[in-house]
């Protein structure tokens, strides 16, 4: 295939021998229909050249196909010509266009098209078998879906702003450390959100959620706030809690205290009951605020390693039963700022 460079040379007498014959083998050989040899752009592109140049170098192509070729039908000659005609225009309107001065101070600007962000798809898994389903995160984290369980995520977390996992039953999460994308479990009431642990969730749909921390640190708190004081929970150590959705508050918390005697503290409302051991008593106290929708006022003085245990009748007031015995054994006076 000849080229527009080619072509301006040959008319312009400045083409090598072999470029010629290049040329007038291409005119023989080819049965040349004009229309294919441009493009919509290239056939609008010659509407706007001046006339005298299109008839200035319709005679140059004519004068040197004759010469070249007077065996050609001049059926066919016309065709070639025009052919030629229309690349070499389109070469020269080019050519000028790239020379045209900017007016006014003007500056021609480069309209970039932004391609939309692609969206990323999401993975889904349903473990139906009879053992735990381990599936891996486009980040290394790892999910073990428990039988009967269900996952979904982003295939690729790269252009997220979080790693979400939305589940349905239960999973044990050991997750990579990224701080600029916090990885965070969303079930059915409760959002938990670690940076580079292992913990589990399990949730029986409208019923309960329950959250167990295994390594590092968790937060933990309600998917939609719908009292005054809403479950929001850190855990640093081993613990778990355990959420009735059905009744709004907290069946049950343990955690694993960070002192000298490392004790196994736990808040459990079972059997009608009220069941608090060894649990430092600020954590006792953010329990009963939500469970009994209370708020309490000096409260925050009390130190992290300050503890209580008893057992206590489950009734719409028990919470005043417990603060009282607080006060007494911690020289406290905690007050309820509501009846």
């Amino acid at each position: 295939m000849i080229s527009r460079d080619q072509l301006a040379r040959y008319l312009q007498g400045s083409c090598s021998p072999e470029e010629a014959e290049e040329i007038r083998q291409f005119i023989e050989q080819h049965s040349i229909q004009v229309e294919e040899l441009l493009s919509a752009e290239d056939w609008d592109n010659t509407a706007d050249l001046p006339y005298a140049e299109e008839t200035q170098l319709k005679e140059l192509i004519e004068e040197r196909l004759i010469k070249k070729r007077r065996s050609i039908s001049w059926t066919r000659l016309g065709q070639v010509a025009a052919a030629i005609l229309i690349i070499c225009a389109v070469f020269l309107y080019q050519q000028r266009s790239e020379r045209a001065p900017v007016h006014g101070g003007e500056q021609q600007k480069r309209i970039v098209e932004k391609k939309p962000a692609a969206k990323v798809g999401n993975l889904f898994f349903i473990n139906s078998s009879n053992e735990d389903m381990n599936i891996y995160c486009s980040d290394g984290s790892r999910i073990k879906l428990s039988t009967g369980s269900e996952v979904r995520f982003a295939e690729n977390f790269t252009s997220l702003s979080e790693r979400r996992i939305e589940l349905k039953g239960k999973a044990t999460f050991f997750v990579k450390k990224d701080r600029s994308r916090p990885f965070r479990v969303y079930s059915n009431k409760i959002v938990t959100t670690a940076l580079g642990t292992a913990f589990i969730v399990e949730e029986k749909i409208g019923k309960t959620t329950r959250v167990e921390l295994i390594e590092g640190k968790i937060d933990v708190k309600e998917r939609v706030v719908k009292t005054k004081m809403p479950i929001h929970r850190q855990f640093e150590t081993r613990g778990e809690i355990l959420v009735d959705h059905v009744h709004k508050r907290i069946l049950s918390e343990a955690k694993l205290t960070q002192n000298s005697n490392d004790r196994n503290g736990f808040y459990r409302q079972q059997n009608k009951q009220i069941v608090i051991k060894n649990l430092p008593v600020i954590d006792i106290l953010n329990i009963l605020q939500h469970n009994f929708n209370i708020k309490l006022k000096n409260a925050s003085y009390l130190a992290a390693n300050s503890f209580f245990s008893g057992t206590f009748r489950e009734k719409p007031d028990a919470y005043k039963d417990i603060i009282k015995e607080i006060n007494y054994l911690h020289k406290t006076n905690i007050e309820t700022l509501n009846n």
